[in-house]
């Protein structure tokens, strides 16, 4: 299995995609409510907005597909390279591979001190308002907030690695 895939996985995956793209799209396209189709985009009265576009497209339940097959790749995709990347670091494992862990832990201890040290009271005016209209509770905003900022410290430390990478390789 190992050595097809290793041979023939994108084009699996490029398939496998495309036909799930083309059955989404057949789904999607016959249940689209009366008012969004493409007629509404020829109406001359402009495109509804606010609570007119959202009452429109809750009653669209095909485009669940396209989500839960997103998100069902989205979780098998995270988990196989989790998995196979624990798998080959074991099998495979010296002094020099330790260092792939340490940027893994600074995110997660970056992670854990944003988290326990946030202070809902110091948010500003537009957060606190979107955390009251979607109802996200003190735990979740301290699970969005860690998680933003250690998503930052990762772009800002990959910013860095590719401008160094790039200066010492002008000077090699």
């Amino acid at each position: 299995m190992y050595k097809f895939l290793s041979k023939n996985g994108v084009t699996v995956a490029a398939v496998l995609g495309g036909v799930i793209s083309i059955a989404f799209l057949v789904i999607a396209s016959s249940s689209v409510p009366e008012g969004l189709g493409p007629d509404y985009l020829k109406d001359a009265s402009g495109p509804l907005m606010g609570d007119a576009l959202l009452s429109k497209l809750e009653g669209i339940g095909s485009f669940d597909l396209g989500f839960y097959a997103t998100y069902a790749f989205l979780i098998l995709a995270v988990a196989a390279a989790v998995l196979l990347s624990l798998i080959y670091f074991v099998t495979n494992f010296s002094v020099k591979s330790l260092r792939t862990l340490i940027p893994i832990l600074v995110l997660i201890v970056v992670y854990f001190i944003v988290s326990s040290s946030f202070d809902p009271t110091a948010d500003s005016y537009v957060v606190k308002s979107a955390i009251k209209k979607f109802g996200v509770s003190t735990g979740e905003s301290k699970i969005i907030t860690g998680g933003i900022y250690a998503a930052g410290v990762a772009l800002a430390s990959l910013v860095a690695s590719v401008v160094i990478t790039e200066v010492v390789n002008i000077f090699k």
